[in-house]
């Protein structure tokens, strides 16, 4: 860091962090964390969502899950979990304020005892309204980042637009993780630079180490045989990589594959992931007689799901929005060719040679645009300087300097 940065910083962050369920969720703020320069630590309060049907998590499970994270990441002092119900549309704002109560009662030896510097809330809701309400209280600085569906679909929602923007109202400084997601913010919040101390746009970053990993990683054993059982075939493999659910249209991907065979009857196809669409989906492979060309492999430790990428001949995006699209990144890093619509990250990523962004998610449209990518391919090249501009420790340098002028701003409260 250069000379006159503010040192020995404590920030309190509140984010959604990996857990039993899924070790994957939230992984770009574990590796912010991870690389954080020296003179910046850090407490983790990590919500646990929980459906009303649902079981809470065993103490234990956590625990075990807490001590591993801590043993990779020296920065981070402690890991606190806390539990809350996550309930449906119009109660939302219900599971913020629960959320909140549960924070300040697991904080409350804290409250007056200035442990902390300010607070990074991941998220603009529940995160962040827990950090306004732990800010007044605490009066110390807070700051939000905004990552994608709490700009696109929460704050869209009546019962929550007043409370998202009250937060964006008292925050140091709200960050965008790429320069669309900041477009759609200011369209929805037409006074944002005026009511906002601070605006920025800080994307997630790569972590360089893992893509040469990934380069010359193996899969689990058997992956390894599924991927020689589509080789063998002749034709290219296309993975499509997040969560099964609505928003990122995996049900698209698949119509647009069943296309792409039309020309490439070769071709296979790997679902890595999983989520509430997986029996839907798993249907429809069946209905579509799909079953030999089409794998729903589940959800893989995030290292797994890079070599998968780096073994892949492409990576095939169908969101309705995303907010950053870290996979994109990370296959474009990886020199994995890239279908996608214009969201996130993509926008940004139009000039390299191995990215083909689309204006829309219209399924003959892509399906073509596939069938030429894979066609016109060239050998690969990783870690290109344009996607080395976004290494987590450039990343993470840039979000301490963020850090720093937000705590020398002014106190929490009214």
């Amino acid at each position: 860091m250069n000379d006159g940065v503010m040192r020995g910083v404590h920030v309190l962050v509140i984010s959604t962090f990996p857990y039993p369920r899924d070790a994957n969720t939230s992984v770009f703020v574990k590796d912010l964390l991870k690389y954080s320069p020296a003179g910046f630590t850090f407490t983790v309060i990590a919500p646990v969502p929980v459906l009303p049907w649902e079981r809470a998590y065993r103490e234990g499970a956590l625990a075990q899950c807490r001590e591993k994270l801590l043993r990779e990441l020296p920065n981070v002092r402690e890991i606190r979990y806390i539990p809350y119900h996550a309930l449906p549309r119009i109660f939302l704002p219900l599971s913020g304020f629960e959320l909140a109560r549960a924070v300040e009662f697991a904080l409350r030896d804290e409250v007056s005892s200035g442990a902390f510097s300010c607070i990074h809330a991941h998220s603009l809701f529940p995160e962040g309204w827990v950090a306004l309400r732990l800010g007044r209280k605490l009066r110390i600085p807070y700051m939000c980042t905004a990552h994608g569906s709490d700009v696109y679909r929460l704050s869209r929602r009546w019962y929550l637009k007043g409370l998202i923007s009250e937060i964006i109202a008292e925050s140091g400084s709200v960050v965008f993780v790429s320069a669309a997601l900041l477009k759609e913010a200011a369209r929805l919040f037409p006074d944002l630079g005026a009511k906002t101390k601070r605006v920025a746009v800080i994307p997630d970053g790569i972590d360089a180490s893992a893509i040469r990993r990934a380069l010359t990683g193996l899969l689990r054993p058997e992956d390894e045989k599924l991927w020689r059982t589509m080789v063998s075939r002749g034709g290219p493999v296309i993975v499509w990589v997040g969560g099964l659910r609505r928003t990122k249209q995996p049900d698209v991907a698949l119509r647009v594959f069943q296309l792409v065979l039309t020309r490439i009857p070769n071709a296979s196809m790997v679902f890595i992931g999983d989520g509430p669409m997986r029996g839907t989906l798993s249907r429809q492979i069946a209905k579509r007689k799909l079953s030999e060309q089409v794998v729903l492999l589940g959800t893989r430790p995030h290292q797994e799901c890079l070599t998968w990428m780096s073994k892949a001949d492409m990576l095939l995006i169908t969101s309705r929005y995303e907010g950053f699209s870290l996979v994109a990144l990370e296959a474009s890093a990886l020199g994995t060719l890239v279908v996608g619509p214009r969201v996130g990250v993509l926008g940004d990523l139009a000039e390299e040679k191995s990215v083909v962004v689309l204006d829309d998610v219209e399924e003959a449209r892509m399906a073509q645009a596939v069938v030429e990518a894979l066609a016109r391919r060239r050998p690969r090249v990783s870690l290109t300087s344009t996607v080395l501009n976004y290494d987590w420790k450039a990343v993470a340098e840039r979000m301490v300097t963020e850090y720093e002028l937000v705590c020398r701003g002014p106190r929490g409260g009214r």
